[in-house]
């Protein structure tokens, strides 16, 4: 569960950087 909130929060970071 932890790993696959970890996962999320950098997929929302890096989503966000790209913009």
């Amino acid at each position: 569960m932890v790993k696959f909130s970890l996962m999320t929060i950098r997929n929302l970071i890096f989503s966000f950087r790209k913009i």
